[in-house]
């Protein structure tokens, strides 16, 4: 005997991971087929797989009690503790099977939150509104692939995609869509803001995204891309704000344009040529869109990245002093200038976010030409309990601090930091005079 909640809904065509059959065979009838079932407590879930499509007539809501005498039970295939999790899912399910069902419509689901960080395998197949999300890449539908590889053409070669998530802390997971969804690709456009997405949490391989990803010769294991993925139930599950300017906690510092030119072509003269490959680089990131540029300092990067940041900090009543003096060039890789100014005032203002009182950031850098080195540093009041309560809500502990160390390592710096009280420090240097070994 077996009870629960129906988190699934077999409408919308997104719950159950259609069997690619062969190179342009999908079995459709596997999302009709699969129910996820929840306990009403939210501790756990459960995959049944229905012997049918005509026995599920079960929906999203409803309160059922099986007798599963006759099906199989199976416990999922951990090749890596690691990477794979542990979950069941009982297959021959009839719809004979109900012995109870009540109808409590969404309205009934059990309400689970959690940030993507604190994930655990106990969650899979359970209905969970993850808090404080956004897509990054928010151009195109749900599916953005070529149609003529699915079944809206009769091609048959691709059962689903999986799109990017991430949260506030940093954490990330892909978002299943089934080429079988409805809304996949109606022309609504995907949120552009913040805020929370709910779904089921399951573990798929997704061989079509990752093949060949595993030294093994068993295929059945290429192809993981995460511990953790979610399957919408329906469109109402993007909660997500519509804009940025209506609620985001991040912003565009820069985008790329597809720059038709035929002068372009003599970048592409030789592979691996660094230095086109430079020049290219500045010559396309030139576009800066959504924030408002202030004028911190001469460098163009980190002036887009303060202005972001002054932002953010006006629309959260946090007092700033950015004292940059950065210049133009300075010797170091765009991606990990990103690296160290976003952390450090990432950092900063989430921790100044928690404080009740009066809030503050500091953040000064500078080149001292004595030692040739770039200074970044920065100063926030933060809250007593703030670290314990971060890694209750993420499971995270100084990943930001990680990257902020490698980074400094890998151009001859040091990354120090303090905490006295109710102030928190750091100071990043990094050679600024010479590339990286």
């Amino acid at each position: 005997i077996i009870s629960g909640i129906v988190v699934s809904n077999k409408e919308n065509g997104n719950c159950g991971d259609n069997t690619q059959l062969g190179p342009t065979s999908i079995d459709y009838d596997v999302c009709r087929q699969t129910v996820y079932l929840e306990s009403e407590d939210a501790a756990r879930g459960i995959m049944l797989m229905m012997a049918s499509p005509q026995d599920n007539t079960l929906l999203q809501g409803d309160r059922v009690k099986f007798s599963l005498r006759g099906a199989t039970l199976y416990r999922s295939r951990v090749l890596d503790s690691y990477t794979t999790p542990v979950y069941y899912y009982v297959t021959d399910v009839k719809g004979n099977m109900v012995t109870q069902r009540e109808s409590l419509g969404r309205e009934g689901l059990p309400l689970k939150e959690r940030y993507i960080g604190a994930l655990k395998d106990e969650d899979i197949f359970t209905y969970v509104t993850l808090k404080d999300c956004e897509l990054p890449v928010r151009k195109g539908p749900l599916t953005p692939i070529s149609e003529r590889f699915t079944n809206a053409t009769g091609s048959d070669k691709v059962a689903k995609f999986g799109i990017l998530l991430h949260d506030i802390y940093g954490s990330s997971m892909y978002l299943y869509t089934n080429t079988t969804c409805p809304y996949r690709r109606n022309g609504e456009r995907l949120p552009q803001g913040s805020g929370n997405m709910s779904g089921v949490v399951v573990h798929e391989l997704y061989q079509r995204f990752n093949y060949m990803d595993s030294s093994s010769p068993d295929s059945d294991t290429w192809g993981n891309i995460g511990r953790y993925q979610l399957r919408h139930t329906c469109r109402e599950d993007f909660a997500m704000a519509s804009t940025m300017e209506e609620h985001s906690f991040s912003g565009i510092i820069c985008e790329w344009r597809y720059v038709l030119d035929k002068n372009l072509e003599k970048y592409y003269a030789t592979d691996g040529d660094k230095e086109a490959a430079k020049r290219m680089f500045a010559q396309l990131k030139t576009e800066v869109s959504d924030i408002k540029i202030e004028r911190f300092c001469e460098n163009p990067l980190v002036n887009a990245i303060a202005s972001n940041k002054a932002a953010e900090c006006r629309k959260n009543n946090i007092e700033f002093d950015f004292d940059l003096r950065v210049p133009e060039t300075v010797g170091i890789e765009e991606v990990d200038i990103c690296k160290a100014y976003v952390n450090i005032f990432d950092n900063a203002i989430n921790a100044a976010k928690a404080i009740d009182g009066k809030r503050y950031v500091k953040i000064k850098s500078f080149t001292d030409e004595s030692d040739g080195m770039l200074y970044i540093t920065g100063e926030n009041n933060v809250a007593p309990d703030y670290e314990d309560k971060k890694k209750s809500r993420t499971g995270e502990h100084g990943y930001g601090l990680r990257i902020l160390r490698d980074t400094a390592e890998k151009y001859g710096g040091r990354l120090v930091t303090s905490d006295k009280g109710n102030t928190f420090t750091v100071v990043m240097t990094m050679k600024a005079e010479s590339q990286p070994a």
